[in-house]
């Protein structure tokens, strides 16, 4: 499942491009490296931080230069599968680390 790290305000957490939304709470960089060993192994540590130094700098940890912005601008963050903006993420998946409720997000035309 192709899936990256996304950056904003100290907060990494995963992204996943079959969900189109956040795989993991935010988390600071310290946990965020002791999640990703322990989900990853050894062997996935090797690239790790770069990913992380290109996360911070850019937002992503994308080869190309992406913003986090441009990552959630299409998602499926909110509730029953709404949009959120990235300001809506990082309060919801970093700050109160919960599922977001009825009411939050926009639904996607249909």
């Amino acid at each position: 499942m192709p899936r990256f790290i996304v950056h904003s305000d100290g907060w990494f957490f995963q992204w996943s491009t079959i969900t189109d939304g956040p795989e993991t709470w935010g988390m600071s960089r310290p946990d965020f490296e002791e999640f990703y060993r322990e989900e990853y192994g050894r062997a996935g540590m090797a690239e790790l931080p770069a990913r992380l130094d290109r996360a911070e700098k850019f937002g992503s940890s994308l080869l190309r230069e992406t913003s986090a912005e441009d990552v959630v601008s299409s998602n499926n963050a909110g509730y029953k599968g709404s949009s959120l903006t990235l300001a809506q993420i990082v309060q919801i998946y970093c700050v109160e680390r919960r599922e977001p409720r009825e009411g939050e997000g926009i639904p996607h035309d249909t």
